[in-house]
Protein backbone atom coordinates (compact mmCIF):
# COMPACT_ATOMS: atom_id res chain seq x y z
CA UNK A 1 0.00 0.00 0.00
CA UNK A 2 1.09 3.31 -0.72
CA UNK A 3 -0.02 7.00 0.10
CA UNK A 4 1.10 10.60 -0.95
CA UNK A 5 0.93 13.61 0.60
CA UNK A 6 1.47 16.47 -1.08
CA UNK A 7 3.49 20.38 -0.95
CA UNK A 8 2.13 23.18 -1.66
CA UNK A 9 3.53 26.93 -1.29
CA UNK A 10 1.15 29.14 0.79
CA UNK A 11 1.81 32.86 1.55
CA UNK A 12 -0.34 34.64 4.12
CA UNK A 13 -1.47 38.22 4.10
CA UNK A 14 -2.66 40.91 6.79
CA UNK A 15 -5.78 42.71 5.51
CA UNK A 16 -8.67 44.25 6.71
CA UNK A 17 -12.05 42.75 7.49
CA UNK A 18 -15.46 43.53 6.97
CA UNK A 19 -17.70 42.13 9.63
CA UNK A 20 -20.03 39.51 8.21
CA UNK A 21 -23.05 38.46 10.47
CA UNK A 22 -24.65 35.25 9.38
CA UNK A 23 -26.14 34.41 12.34
CA UNK A 24 -29.87 33.87 12.01
CA UNK A 25 -32.27 36.73 12.23
CA UNK A 26 -33.92 37.39 15.41
CA UNK A 27 -37.11 39.35 15.05
CA UNK A 28 -38.02 41.87 18.10
CA UNK A 29 -41.61 42.40 16.87
CA UNK A 30 -44.31 40.34 16.14
CA UNK A 31 -45.61 42.12 13.46
CA UNK A 32 -45.45 40.21 10.05
CA UNK A 33 -44.73 43.37 7.80
CA UNK A 34 -41.97 44.77 9.92
CA UNK A 35 -40.69 41.33 10.09
CA UNK A 36 -40.56 41.33 6.16
CA UNK A 37 -38.75 44.89 6.43
CA UNK A 38 -36.06 43.34 8.83
CA UNK A 39 -35.27 40.54 6.47
CA UNK A 40 -34.92 42.67 3.21
CA UNK A 41 -32.46 45.14 5.23
CA UNK A 42 -30.50 42.21 6.09
CA UNK A 43 -30.24 40.88 2.32
CA UNK A 44 -29.31 44.24 0.76
CA UNK A 45 -26.64 44.28 3.71
CA UNK A 46 -25.56 40.87 2.80
CA UNK A 47 -25.09 41.54 -0.68
CA UNK A 48 -22.96 44.74 -0.48
CA UNK A 49 -20.87 43.26 1.81
CA UNK A 50 -20.54 40.37 -0.70
CA UNK A 51 -19.71 42.56 -3.41
CA UNK A 52 -16.55 43.69 -4.94
CA UNK A 53 -16.39 47.21 -3.75
CA UNK A 54 -13.09 47.87 -5.90
CA UNK A 55 -14.46 47.21 -8.79
CA UNK A 56 -11.54 45.09 -10.37
CA UNK A 57 -13.32 41.58 -10.46
CA UNK A 58 -16.22 43.21 -13.00
CA UNK A 59 -13.76 45.86 -14.50
CA UNK A 60 -12.66 45.20 -18.61
CA UNK A 61 -10.45 47.37 -20.07
CA UNK A 62 -10.23 47.92 -24.08
CA UNK A 63 -7.12 47.19 -25.90
CA UNK A 64 -5.75 50.36 -27.08
CA UNK A 65 -8.39 52.26 -25.84
CA UNK A 66 -7.62 51.84 -22.29
CA UNK A 67 -4.04 49.91 -22.26
CA UNK A 68 -1.57 49.55 -24.27
CA UNK A 69 1.32 46.59 -24.35
CA UNK A 70 4.84 47.62 -24.55
CA UNK A 71 6.65 44.17 -24.56
CA UNK A 72 6.19 40.50 -23.52
CA UNK A 73 8.20 39.76 -20.09
CA UNK A 74 7.95 35.69 -20.45
CA UNK A 75 6.77 32.59 -18.80
CA UNK A 76 5.01 31.28 -15.49
CA UNK A 77 4.37 27.52 -14.81
CA UNK A 78 4.16 25.60 -11.34
CA UNK A 79 5.86 22.27 -10.40
CA UNK A 80 3.30 19.30 -8.09
CA UNK A 81 5.42 17.68 -6.29
CA UNK A 82 3.97 14.39 -4.57
CA UNK A 83 6.07 12.64 -1.70
CA UNK A 84 5.33 8.94 -1.27
CA UNK A 85 5.25 6.76 1.78
CA UNK A 86 4.74 3.04 1.74
CA UNK A 87 3.48 1.29 4.97
CA UNK A 88 2.19 -2.18 6.20
CA UNK A 89 -0.93 -2.51 7.57
CA UNK A 90 -1.08 -4.33 11.04
CA UNK A 91 -3.65 -7.04 11.40
CA UNK A 92 -4.04 -6.29 14.90
CA UNK A 93 -4.18 -3.00 15.90
CA UNK A 94 -4.75 -1.72 12.65
CA UNK A 95 -1.52 0.33 12.98
CA UNK A 96 0.66 1.10 9.75
CA UNK A 97 4.11 0.34 9.55
CA UNK A 98 6.24 2.85 7.49
CA UNK A 99 8.61 0.11 5.46
CA UNK A 100 11.25 1.49 3.42
CA UNK A 101 12.13 0.67 0.76
CA UNK A 102 8.88 -0.82 -0.14
CA UNK A 103 9.49 -4.51 0.30
CA UNK A 104 7.90 -5.45 -2.77
CA UNK A 105 9.34 -3.40 -5.64
CA UNK A 106 12.39 -1.34 -3.94
CA UNK A 107 12.03 0.83 -7.06
CA UNK A 108 9.54 2.64 -6.86
CA UNK A 109 9.95 6.80 -5.95
CA UNK A 110 10.33 8.60 -3.02
CA UNK A 111 9.17 11.73 -4.39
CA UNK A 112 7.48 12.17 -7.75
CA UNK A 113 7.72 15.72 -9.70
CA UNK A 114 4.94 16.98 -12.25
CA UNK A 115 5.65 19.86 -14.39
CA UNK A 116 2.62 22.28 -15.54
CA UNK A 117 4.44 23.98 -18.63
CA UNK A 118 3.95 27.38 -19.55
CA UNK A 119 0.62 28.29 -18.59
CA UNK A 120 0.62 32.09 -17.66
CA UNK A 121 2.22 34.40 -20.03
CA UNK A 122 3.57 38.03 -18.74
CA UNK A 123 3.35 41.06 -20.71
CA UNK A 124 3.94 44.94 -19.59
CA UNK A 125 1.79 47.80 -20.61
CA UNK A 126 0.84 51.15 -19.93
CA UNK A 127 -2.72 53.06 -18.92
CA UNK A 128 -3.78 54.78 -21.89
CA UNK A 129 -6.10 57.46 -23.31
CA UNK A 130 -8.18 59.78 -20.75
CA UNK A 131 -6.98 57.47 -17.39
CA UNK A 132 -3.63 57.40 -18.39
CA UNK A 133 -3.14 60.94 -18.85
CA UNK A 134 -5.09 61.37 -15.49
CA UNK A 135 -2.91 59.46 -13.90
CA UNK A 136 0.46 60.64 -15.35
CA UNK A 137 -1.29 64.20 -13.71
CA UNK A 138 -1.70 62.96 -10.52
CA UNK A 139 2.15 61.81 -9.92
CA UNK A 140 0.96 57.85 -10.35
CA UNK A 141 2.61 55.43 -12.09
CA UNK A 142 0.91 54.14 -15.01
CA UNK A 143 2.60 51.11 -15.82
CA UNK A 144 0.60 47.91 -15.91
CA UNK A 145 1.69 44.27 -15.45
CA UNK A 146 -0.86 41.81 -17.51
CA UNK A 147 -1.14 37.97 -17.19
CA UNK A 148 -2.19 35.58 -19.48
CA UNK A 149 -3.95 32.39 -18.31
CA UNK A 150 -3.89 29.48 -21.00
CA UNK A 151 -5.67 26.36 -19.89
CA UNK A 152 -7.86 24.61 -17.31
CA UNK A 153 -5.65 24.99 -14.37
CA UNK A 154 -4.20 28.23 -15.26
CA UNK A 155 -8.34 29.05 -15.46
CA UNK A 156 -8.83 27.63 -12.08
CA UNK A 157 -5.55 29.60 -10.58
CA UNK A 158 -6.52 32.99 -12.43
CA UNK A 159 -10.21 32.78 -10.75
CA UNK A 160 -9.00 31.88 -6.85
CA UNK A 161 -6.42 34.72 -7.54
CA UNK A 162 -9.25 36.94 -8.48
CA UNK A 163 -11.60 36.34 -5.61
CA UNK A 164 -8.72 36.16 -2.87
CA UNK A 165 -7.87 40.02 -4.03
CA UNK A 166 -11.19 41.32 -4.74
CA UNK A 167 -11.85 40.47 -0.98
CA UNK A 168 -8.98 42.08 0.28
CA UNK A 169 -9.18 45.09 -2.02
CA UNK A 170 -12.56 45.64 -1.07
CA UNK A 171 -12.26 45.17 2.74
CA UNK A 172 -9.63 47.70 2.20
CA UNK A 173 -12.30 49.87 -0.14
CA UNK A 174 -14.58 49.72 2.45
CA UNK A 175 -12.45 51.14 5.61
CA UNK A 176 -11.06 54.10 3.38
CA UNK A 177 -13.13 54.98 0.80
CA UNK A 178 -16.98 56.23 1.32
CA UNK A 179 -18.15 56.45 -2.70
CA UNK A 180 -16.31 52.38 -2.75
CA UNK A 181 -18.65 51.84 0.52
CA UNK A 182 -21.62 52.73 -0.97
CA UNK A 183 -21.02 50.95 -4.37
CA UNK A 184 -20.14 53.05 -6.67
CA UNK A 185 -16.94 52.08 -7.79
CA UNK A 186 -18.63 48.67 -8.84
CA UNK A 187 -21.20 50.44 -10.67
CA UNK A 188 -18.92 52.26 -12.43
CA UNK A 189 -16.30 49.21 -13.36
CA UNK A 190 -19.17 47.31 -14.74
CA UNK A 191 -19.98 49.86 -16.96
CA UNK A 192 -16.40 50.77 -18.84
CA UNK A 193 -16.33 48.43 -21.55
CA UNK A 194 -19.31 48.81 -22.89
CA UNK A 195 -19.28 52.71 -22.55
CA UNK A 196 -15.79 52.66 -24.03
CA UNK A 197 -17.20 50.75 -27.15
CA UNK A 198 -20.02 52.95 -28.13
CA UNK A 199 -18.11 55.91 -27.13
CA UNK A 200 -19.41 56.77 -24.00
CA UNK A 201 -18.34 58.65 -21.53
CA UNK A 202 -15.79 56.38 -18.45
CA UNK A 203 -15.23 59.92 -16.33
CA UNK A 204 -16.77 58.30 -13.73
CA UNK A 205 -14.76 55.15 -13.72
CA UNK A 206 -11.44 57.07 -14.58
CA UNK A 207 -12.08 58.95 -11.57
CA UNK A 208 -12.32 55.73 -9.22
CA UNK A 209 -9.58 53.85 -11.10
CA UNK A 210 -7.08 56.82 -10.22
CA UNK A 211 -8.66 56.69 -6.75
CA UNK A 212 -7.55 53.50 -6.12
CA UNK A 213 -4.30 53.65 -7.62
CA UNK A 214 -3.41 56.47 -5.42
CA UNK A 215 -4.80 53.93 -2.03
CA UNK A 216 -2.00 51.48 -3.76
CA UNK A 217 0.80 54.17 -4.00
CA UNK A 218 0.21 55.32 -0.49
CA UNK A 219 -1.06 52.91 1.81
CA UNK A 220 1.92 50.36 1.15
CA UNK A 221 -0.65 47.55 0.62
CA UNK A 222 0.60 44.41 1.39
CA UNK A 223 -0.61 42.77 -2.04
CA UNK A 224 -0.52 43.35 -5.73
CA UNK A 225 -3.24 45.45 -6.63
CA UNK A 226 -5.74 44.32 -9.69
CA UNK A 227 -7.33 46.86 -12.16
CA UNK A 228 -9.17 44.79 -13.85
CA UNK A 229 -9.70 42.34 -16.77
CA UNK A 230 -8.32 43.20 -20.33
CA UNK A 231 -11.18 42.51 -23.26
CA UNK A 232 -9.88 41.21 -26.33
CA UNK A 233 -12.77 41.04 -28.04
CA UNK A 234 -12.21 43.69 -30.64
CA UNK A 235 -8.87 42.17 -31.02
CA UNK A 236 -10.62 38.58 -32.33
CA UNK A 237 -13.11 40.11 -34.46
CA UNK A 238 -10.70 42.06 -36.55
CA UNK A 239 -10.13 39.79 -39.67
CA UNK A 240 -7.22 41.94 -41.07
CA UNK A 241 -3.52 41.64 -40.13
CA UNK A 242 -3.65 42.81 -36.41
CA UNK A 243 -2.23 39.39 -35.40
CA UNK A 244 0.51 39.58 -37.59
CA UNK A 245 1.33 42.91 -35.71
CA UNK A 246 0.88 41.19 -32.61
CA UNK A 247 3.49 39.03 -33.05
CA UNK A 248 5.72 41.55 -34.92
CA UNK A 249 5.39 44.06 -32.07
CA UNK A 250 5.64 41.39 -29.02
CA UNK A 251 7.18 38.25 -30.63
CA UNK A 252 5.60 36.34 -29.46
CA UNK A 253 1.95 34.10 -30.27
CA UNK A 254 -1.07 36.59 -30.27
CA UNK A 255 -3.76 35.20 -27.03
Amino acid sequence: NKAGSRKSLAQSYKHFMVPFDDEPLEYDDDDFWDDDEDAMMFAQVTQKQQTDLSGCSVRQFNLGRDIILTDFVGNLGFEEVTDWEYYQPSLVNNERKVVDPPPFDPSQPKRTRQKSGSIVRIFRGELAGRVGSIARSKGLDNRVLLKEFSGEAALSLAKAEIESLSKMQSNLCAELEESARNGDWASSARMRYINGRTNGSTKEDDESLTAWMNILATKKVPFVGVLGELNLLEFFEDEGGVKNEWYRALGVSPP
